[in-house]
């Protein structure tokens, strides 16, 4: 179902531990957490154009954390 979403398209998606919430990476790279019904947002946070996370991870119910892979090399 088209959802109307002003927010997509989405490079990244994330479905949270108990399936009531999803975190998504958009183009235009902000960090976007919403219900699975799209029902409005309960967060957003601008990464300050940085190129696609290669992960986003729930940690927990309420934490999201966002992995790129030049971060990861350089702590290897």
């Amino acid at each position: 179902v088209d959802q109307y979403l002003s927010n997509g398209p989405f490079t990244r998606i994330s479905l949270s531990p108990k399936g009531n919430m999803l975190v998504c990476f958009t183009r235009n790279s902000e960090v976007w957490v919403s219900p699975t019904d799209f029902q409005g947002k309960h967060y957003t946070f601008s990464t300050k154009n940085k190129p696609t996370p290669s992960q986003l991870v729930w940690c927990g119910g309420d934490t999201v954390l966002c992995c790129w892979a030049e971060d990861v090399q350089r702590f290897l």
